[in-house]
């Protein structure tokens, strides 16, 4: 039953996006599906007057037929859905991650365990402290978040079949990464999480000694440059410059849109360059109607404290400078990592497994679905045959 609502769903999310993103092919589609099932329908009541022009056809007869054309209608649907798979199931993953993200009881049950199991007496866990609580933290929080989207997405985890080992793995490398060069007293793993840090975790953005973040809350294209000490932009039109920096999310570009999108501008651990930078945000394009949009950027360093400004920007094209800083290294003594920030390793691990397989889904489904459509086809066309074949034979 699992199955099959995470199927439903999956097609809801089809159906939704076809319609609200590509509004002229979904209603070529609708059209197409509706004429294809139509001829089916018309071929099977009447083909039998090739050879029995007497034949009349009764209520029954008409029913088969019905069937089969409705069944023909979603076969012709899906099939030509299936070729946005790998998007719509993106978005699906995307909405576990929410879901799960804002499940307190679950993240609570998963701290305390792996409180329990790592026996720490704190809110905090040393997972710098040594390379097996590390791993121990890994296996907890991997095996939790893929059970959760076994138990939340069952058909997507059955076509991915997700392997924990990797998952783990990402993980482990992600909080080795995180605590690189910390003192062991000073790490800690923090339960809690704000809004923009959920839209980057949910992306699996990175962090490091600069991280930029801009979020808004529509389908309108906003983008997030910074200009470094050398006077080089980071954009999405010049993605990476030379002192490190690049732009790690950038969202309502493409095709695909979001009404709670975020875009995320980098310089790695221990590639920060010390000097002044400009955060500017640019209003490039309208999608939701050419209105007033705001926004929160957020500015962290060093992966410790943040600043967060507030704004709006009010028309097309419109570039705002919201915010310059002086970048200094140095040494943090407090470092947090977010329990949430698991779900993040877990969903880039997902979404690489999703481009792998999605090819070969698609193709045995397409498979599938040609052989479920002949298999439906040849009964109301098989009962009526028969039907017509029994009435010629007993007139003769």
């Amino acid at each position: 039953m699992n199955k099959l609502s995470s199927v439903l769903e999956l097609i809801g999310i089809f159906l939704h996006d076809l319609n609200r993103y590509h509004t002229k092919n979904f209603y070529i589609l609708l059209i197409v599906a509706l004429v294809i099932s139509s001829i089916f329908y018309i071929g099977a009541i009447y083909y039998v007057r090739l050879w029995n022009k007497d034949f009349q056809q009764t209520w029954r007869h008409h029913l088969y037929c019905l069937f089969a054309s409705i069944l023909t209608f979603f076969a012709v649907v899906l099939f030509y859905g299936l070729k946005y798979m790998e998007e719509v199931s993106k978005v699906s993953i995307v909405l576990w991650a929410d879901a799960i993200l804002a499940d307190k009881p679950w993240k609570a049950t998963v701290f305390k365990k792996a409180m329990t199991e790592t026996q720490s007496t704190d809110t905090a866990f040393i997972l710098a402290k040594s390379e097996e609580i590390t791993n121990q933290v890994s296996d907890i929080y991997t095996e939790a978040i893929v059970s959760h989207f076994a138990d939340n997405q069952s058909f997507l985890y059955y076509i991915l079949n997700p392997n924990e080992d990797k998952s783990t793995q990402e993980m482990q490398s992600e909080i080795k990464s995180y605590f690189k060069g910390i003192p062991p007293q000073g790490c800690r793993i923090i339960n809690g999480e704000d809004e923009i840090t959920r839209r980057l975790i949910r992306e699996g953005a990175k962090s490091g000694d600069i991280q930029l973040s801009l979020m808004w809350n529509n389908l309108n294209d906003l983008d997030l440059h910074c200009k470094d000490p050398d006077g080089n932009i980071v954009s999405f039109q010049n993605k990476m410059v030379a002192s490190g920096g690049y732009l790690d999310v950038d969202e309502n570009a493409g095709s695909g849109k979001t009404i709670r999108p975020v875009e995320n501008i980098v310089w790695d651990k221990g590639k920060g360059k010390e000097g002044k930078y400009e955060v500017f945000v640019h209003y490039y394009n309208h999608r939701a109607g050419d209105i007033p949009v705001d926004y929160t950027v957020r500015i962290q360093l060093n992966q410790g404290k943040y600043k967060v400004l507030q704004g709006k920007v009010t028309k097309k094209k419109e570039k705002r400078k919201v915010a310059e800083f002086d970048y200094h290294k140095m040494n943090l003594k407090v470092k947090n990592y977010d329990i949430a920030k698991g779900v993040g390793a877990v969903m880039r691990v997902l979404k690489k497994d999703l481009k792998e397989k999605t090819p070969r889904v698609v193709t045995v489904s397409r498979i599938l679905l040609g052989i479920a459509f002949l298999i439906i086809q040849s009964i109301p066309f098989g009962i009526i045959g028969y039907s017509a074949y029994n009435q010629l034979k007993a007139r003769s």
